[in-house]
């Protein structure tokens, strides 16, 4: 059962891997992006990833967006609370590359040499612990290395960072990261909002100013 279900996972990982590419490519929207992975914790996973896999195929000869790309960085996200992507694409940029616990870190590939059930059991935990980028079980030198190295992969220029009120890890660790991605010539944006949209025109002002400075 255990061998099965990692087969399952390893399949709806691959089209995962695709599907990140195309969002790279400027090819699927960030808000879809989210919503999508955001329906792999409701959905059988085997449905799931066939549905991205027709997406994918729907999406491979659509029209690139032209919008400056960003790294969305920060808080997690969910549906249908989805104001600050909302906000991102509104003001006319294209979230490329997210490092957000409830979209791209959701999926990982579980490789494991040793067949039996210590060894996958072993391997399928380190798959999880290792993959994890929340503030409050990770250095964060190697997390905000990752992410400049991300960068300069897709010629990205830009992060927003997102802090929910209330995320204290986050929002702690928003400071350094601060410091070290402008210390290697990256633009920098942090904006700290509930789920609330009292500040949506306020949010959507400082992006817009933002995304003249990519």
């Amino acid at each position: 059962m255990l061998f099965r279900a990692l087969k399952k996972y390893a399949v709806a990982n691959d089209v995962f891997m695709l599907f990140i590419d195309l969002r790279r490519k400027g090819l699927i929207s960030g808000v879809w992006s989210m919503i999508i992975t955001n329906a792999f914790m409701l959905d059988d996973v085997e449905l799931w990833a066939k549905a991205v896999e027709e997406i994918n195929e729907n999406c491979k000869n659509s029209e690139a967006t032209k919008s400056p790309s960003i790294f969305l960085a920060g808080s997690p996200l969910f549906f249908p609370n989805l104001k600050m992507m909302e906000l991102i694409e509104s003001s006319g940029m294209h979230i490329a590359v997210d490092n957000l616990c409830t979209s791209e870190r959701l999926l990982n590939d579980v490789a494991y040499d040793d067949a039996s059930d210590y060894g996958v059991l072993r391997a399928l935990a380190e798959s999880r612990q290792f993959s994890c980028e929340c503030p409050a079980f990770l250095n964060n030198g190697l997390k905000v290395k990752n992410m400049i190295y991300t960068m300069r992969q897709h010629n990205i220029k830009g992060v927003i960072y997102h802090v929910l009120k209330g995320c204290h890890s986050c929002d702690l660790e928003s400071f350094s990261f601060e410091r070290e991605l402008k210390e290697n010539g990256c633009r920098f944006l942090r904006i700290e909002t509930d789920y609330s949209y009292q500040d949506r025109e306020n949010s959507l002002i400082r992006l817009e100013a933002f995304k003249e400075t990519l």
